[in-house]
């Protein structure tokens, strides 16, 4: 059959000229995969620098990925972020510097029996992540779900009661949180974060008096997600966290009320 628009076009690309290899199998997940059309996007572009040069992993820019993506660096951040929790992607700081960015190391998890899928991963115990879905292509899989995403659903679940049944002493939740928190900024703003021992340790405290560990990463989560550009002016620290919990708080018991009813 005769291509009507070949006419029309200016270009004529062949196979010849350069293609990217993906086995049939990868291929199909990725059609039937759940993630949206910006989750594709970055996934495809990590296909490109990966496999497309005959590597299984590469060291990639955000700034690199907001030019491929059309994305705003904060939106590259956010999608990568999630991808790797949900096993499709893997990352990891190689200390080494670009026009002052940290480069990461990025990899496409081609074993596609470990991917979360989206519902699986929103309703974890242990996801601590408040991404919420993009409206657009938000197609759940089911029936056709492997039955390793049953058994890690179930491992997933043991491993909650599990975490539920501990009780870790104040003092390691104190540092976990502040870890956290410190890991956060750096990955969300790729500049390490300035922690004054006494007023930032003291606002960790006072929230670890009202909300638990779980808690706390999660309001940590929503306030580097969130995109209020209140946050952009005020800055993302402890202060503008304890300042704005009431706010982060409401926002994540909205988020999960929608996921419900959804």
């Amino acid at each position: 059959m005769e291509n009507p628009y070949q006419k029309l076009s200016a270009v004529s690309p062949q196979r010849e000229d350069g293609h990217r290899r993906i086995a049939n199998d990868v291929y199909r997940e990725l059609l039937l995969s759940d993630m949206t059309a910006s989750e594709l996007k970055v996934v495809l572009y990590i296909i490109d620098q990966t496999w497309g040069y005959s590597k299984k992993s590469a060291s990639i820019t955000v700034s690199a990925m907001v030019a491929a993506t059309g994305f705003t660096s904060r939106m590259i951040r956010k999608v990568i972020s999630l991808l790797k929790a949900r096993r499709i992607i893997h990352y990891e700081r190689t200390g080494a510097l670009v026009r002052g960015q940290h480069l990461n190391e990025f990899l496409f998890n081609k074993h596609y029996d470990t991917w979360l899928t989206r519902q699986l991963f929103e309703s974890s115990p242990l996801n601590s992540s408040t991404v919420t879905p993009e409206p657009e292509g938000t197609q759940l899989l089911s029936e056709s779900s492997p039955p390793s995403i049953i058994e890690r659903k179930k491992d997933i679940e043991r491993a909650g009661e599990s975490e539920k049944a501990k009780s870790p002493k104040p003092k390691s939740d104190h540092a976990k949180a502040i870890a956290y928190f410190c890991d956060k900024h750096l990955d969300s703003t790729d500049t390490p974060y300035h922690f004054v021992k006494g007023k930032d340790g003291t606002i960790v405290r006072d929230l670890l008096a009202t909300y638990d560990l779980e808690k706390f990463r999660q309001l940590v989560d929503a306030l580097f997600l969130s995109d209020d550009p209140f946050y952009d002016k005020a800055g993302r620290t402890m202060g503008t966290l304890k300042g704005t919990v009431n706010k982060l708080a409401q926002s994540l018991s909205e988020s999960h009320t929608v996921l419900e009813c959804y």
